[in-house]
């Protein structure tokens, strides 16, 4: 009976030893560490171990911040709990009972910080709390730097007092060491050193994290805030449906009312054919020719009169197709003295209010350059490029509030086109809120400028005029229609200039359906006889497109010039 229980009890030992002897362990930890001059870090570690056959999910702790990961030479797959990452090993496994090797290297950033007294110091995690014992750790760490302190040791276990099982010793830039005992499963350790004032100087400041840019924004737009409230503000307009233009205003006028801005000429050249002054002539090349019919007397206004002078200036006809009509057509656009009796003598100007707007723009765009890269030269290069282009799409953002007056699709749409480039280029930097409060900021500038600055009470009720005929023009009833045109048939002329100037011609031709109606009487091309007034209003769109078209090239013309200098 003794010798069965002595054999069982040797049989007992042999297979605890063998269990000792496979379970899971590092025999050896190997850490090299080099930190250059801007406090960054490469880390490289060498690690055997011996495995237990019942490991199934072996990985291997890094820090919580480590970047670029690779594990012998390639891509790392990790994971991240317990405050690290880790290094996914489970491919070098086979499930049988082995010993494996691997190196993994990693990098981490701006290792430097400051001490409780304010010194620099640089802090740096040899150990990230790996699953199982390890037998042995080696590691050195390098500076560039003479090393002048004695370095700290801190473990998860131990914590301070970790440093008597640890041999260290310091070598000019060089902290090495080396454990003096097993380290336990899961311990971490963490090394403290302190450096002179010197050894790392400061980096230059991220520009995405200077204050100018987000201050230039926010002064912009609070002074346009300001401006407008102080200078522009004025009651909401809004009109009831009439169909009686504003008194003693052309088409060309219309927007004045509306805007407090410049003129329309050829809107005012369509007023003035239809009430007999001028017939207008498009021959089969779509130029057009202005015959003068008679003078313009005291009937008018002394801008119209003025207008009017200066147009034929003593001829009896005018080729729209000149460079001398554009340039009148340009001066028009920035003068309108008739309702200057119509608004306050000291309200502002919306071409001012959207200039401030324009400069959140201006900024906006500087502060999502900033944020595109973090090389300081190509920081400024993507400023300097985004304020331009800042500036250019607020003002066409700004725009979009003319289809409130207009109807102007195309106006909404380049609006969003450019509030597009706002946002994707603003989340590519993170910085999102930029990239929505920018636009945000636009498209409520365009509304507030949109009509323009503060009024007299009749000022304020031409504006409600203007839009009241808008709103009839629009979408008026057939039944009014079919009584109007009994007793005017060419109703349609009549008021085709002014459905023109507010951009509603076209719902206001599909209003007469498709009764035909007599040739314009102030307007002479190839399509005579009775036809429906879409027809007359695609032509009269053709005469004026082709009467706006030299405007438009010296527009052009201009911004090529200005490309063209710019480049040379």
């Amino acid at each position: 009976m003794r010798r069965i229980l002595t054999i069982f009890l040797c049989f007992v030992a042999i297979f605890t030893l063998t269990v000792t002897v496979s379970a899971t362990s590092a025999t050896n930890v190997t850490s090299y560490t080099v930190v250059d001059n801007k406090g960054n870090c490469q880390v490289t570690i060498h690690a055997q171990l011996q495995l237990d056959q019942n490991v199934k999910d072996l990985n291997f702790p890094v820090p919580n911040d480590a970047t670029d990961i690779t594990l012998n030479g390639g891509q790392a797959r990790t994971r991240i709990y317990s405050d690290a990452q880790h290094v996914d090993l489970s491919s070098m496994t086979g499930g049988i009972e082995e010993s494996v090797s691997f190196t993994i290297v990693y990098t981490l950033k701006n290792v430097v910080s400051k001490s409780e007294t304010g010194a620099p110091q640089i802090q740096i995690p040899l150990l990230s709390g790996f699953d199982y014992p390890i037998e042995s750790l080696e590691f050195s760490v390098s500076i560039p730097g003479q090393i002048t302190a004695k370095p700290a040791f801190f473990s998860g276990y131990h914590q301070a007092s970790i440093e008597q099982s640890l041999s260290t010793t310091v070598s000019g830039n060089m902290v090495s060491g080396r454990s003096l005992k097993n380290l336990k499963d899961h311990e971490t350790l963490t090394m403290t050193l302190a450096v002179s004032d010197g050894m790392f100087p400061a980096p230059p400041v991220p520009l995405e994290s200077a204050l100018f840019d987000d201050i230039g924004m926010i002064t912009c737009a609070v002074l346009a805030l300001v401006y407008w409230l102080l200078t522009m503000r004025c009651k909401p307009l809004g009109g009831e449906k009439t169909d009686l233009p504003p008194a003693g205003f052309t088409a060309g006028e219309l927007g004045s009312l509306l805007t407090l801005q410049g003129a329309n000429l050829t809107m005012m050249v369509l007023s003035w054919a239809q009430l007999g002054y001028i017939l207008i002539q498009m021959d089969r090349n779509k130029r057009v020719f202005l015959h003068k019919r008679m003078e313009m007397g005291n009937e008018r206004s002394a801008f119209e009169q003025k207008c009017f002078k200066n147009l034929f200036a003593g001829k009896e006809m005018v080729d729209t197709s000149g460079y001398r009509y554009a340039i009148l057509c340009k001066k028009m656009e920035v003068l309108s003295p008739n309702v200057r009796p119509l608004i306050h003598r000291k309200t502002g100007s919306a071409r001012v209010f959207r200039i401030l707007c324009t400069g959140v723009g201006l900024f906006g765009g500087m502060s999502v350059g900033f944020s595109l890269v973090s090389s300081i030269g190509w920081q400024w290069f993507w400023a300097i490029v985004l304020a331009l282009l800042g500036c250019l799409s607020a003002w066409q953002i700004q725009n979009w509030a003319s289809y409130l007056i207009h109807s102007h699709k195309q106006a909404i749409k380049t609006a969003m086109y450019f509030c597009l480039p706002w946002v994707v280029l603003s989340a590519l930097g993170s910085n999102l809120l930029v990239g929505i409060l920018v636009p945000l900021c636009q498209l409520m500038g365009g509304l507030m400028a949109t009509f323009g600055g503060r009024r007299k009470e009749e000022g304020y009720q031409a504006a409600r005029q203007v839009l009241g005929l808008r709103k009839y023009l629009k979408s008026p009833k057939a039944e009014d229609l079919e009584r109007i045109m009994a007793s005017d048939p060419d109703y349609f002329h009549t008021l085709a200039p002014y459905a023109m100037a507010l951009g509603v011609d076209r719902p206001f031709a599909l209003s007469f359906g498709k009764q035909g109606i007599a040739a314009c009487p102030y307007l002479t091309t190839g399509m005579d006889g009775h036809r429906p007034a879409v027809e007359w209003n695609n032509l009269m769109n053709d005469v004026v497109a082709s009467m706006d078209r030299r405007r438009k090239q010296m527009t052009m013309e201009k911004v090529q010039k200005l490309i063209s200098t710019m480049r040379k």
